[in-house]
């Protein structure tokens, strides 16, 4: 009798067990056809397709007042869509804005000091059409008083060896002052606060 009882469980157990696989079989089957049908691919156009006219960009440097290495790129397209900067170089910054939209102010961030910098920006619409285009934004070389930054040995396996933050404490006649910089992994410093002034 109770082999008859354990026959019945082991049967319900190994149907119930079938059914289970064939759902989750179908489910990625179907699952997998959803994906397949709804892949978009990004299509490319023109850059003054977003515009209403020629494409009209305000560069406005260091919007803060404190951050030189900064500007932010104000301007308004005729399609809502979400931005991406990448500044080229040795040591490349990207940064990606997801809201859409077409009123946009950009901010840029990490460009090099004392050079020509080409920044790509990268318009992208809900429906995937995209366009970029290369502008150059001149920077001031860096104030005196910021140290030349040597770099002996690179930390490995940090989460971003490229870029390096730190404090940086000054003293003065009148006294002592710290402004943060960010340098990359070459020693050469892509964003620093100046607050001098400001004491």
């Amino acid at each position: 009798m109770r082999g008859f009882f354990s026959t019945i469980y082991t049967m319900k157990r190994s149907s119930l067990t079938l059914e289970i696989l064939l759902t989750l079989i179908v489910s990625i089957l179907i699952s997998g056809c959803k994906k397949e049908g709804s892949v978009s691919q990004f299509s490319s156009v023109n850059f003054s397709t977003f515009f209403k006219g020629k494409p009209v960009l305000t560069i406005v440097p260091n919007p803060s007042g404190v951050a030189p290495l900064c500007v932010r790129l104000d301007f308004t397209t005729i399609l809502s869509c979400r931005t991406t900067i990448r500044i080229t170089g040795d040591i490349e910054v990207s940064k990606s804005f997801d809201d859409y939209s077409m009123e946009h102010s950009v901010p840029v961030m990490g460009l090099y000091p004392n050079k020509t910098n080409p920044v790509i920006l990268t318009l992208t619409t809900p429906d995937l059409r995209t366009a970029s285009d290369t502008f150059l934004i001149r920077t001031d070389s860096l104030p005196r008083w910021l140290p030349e930054i040597v770099i002996n040995t690179n930390a490995q396996g940090s989460d971003d060896p490229a870029m390096n933050f730190s404090a940086l404490n000054i003293a003065g006649s009148s006294g002592y002052f710290s402004d943060p910089i960010i340098f990359d992994k070459n020693g050469i410093i892509r964003w620093f606060l100046n607050l001098t002034g400001l004491s």
